[in-house]
């Protein structure tokens, strides 16, 4: 399965990852996330060293960084957005979405999962 790693940082955050399920789905899932989260741990990283190279100081206290130039914040952005279209290769088997009959879950979880779901009927 492939996967753009702008929209894996939407799949994590899904209800799909805090809700009940049964203990195999679970399990499928904590692999995922770990797998994934080390994959991500090698973008951030990237990322990082794509701010420090226009000269980005991340701000104490939060998150956001500062670019000695709106050229170089550009630059970055621009660099950070293009790391984040590449695509991570996970082996995972689509979920049915029969096993999902019994989660609560609104058509926004489900769309931002879809790529891990496979349409059963």
């Amino acid at each position: 399965m492939d996967l753009k790693i702008k929209d894996i940082r939407f799949i994590l955050n899904s209800k799909l990852f805090s809700v009940n399920l049964p203990v195999s789905l679970s399990y499928k899932l904590a692999r995922f996330t770990k797998t994934i989260s080390e994959e991500l741990m090698l973008v951030d990283q990237e990322r990082l060293k794509i701010v420090t190279k226009h000269g980005g100081v991340i701000n104490q206290g939060d998150n956001f960084y500062s670019f000695p130039t709106a050229e170089a914040a550009q630059t970055a952005d621009r660099e950070v957005a293009e790391l984040f279209e590449n695509v991570i290769e996970v082996q995972f088997t689509p979920i049915p979405l029969s096993a999902l009959e019994s989660v609560s879950l609104s058509a926004e979880d489900i769309s931002l999962v879809l790529p891990l779901l496979e349409c059963d009927q």
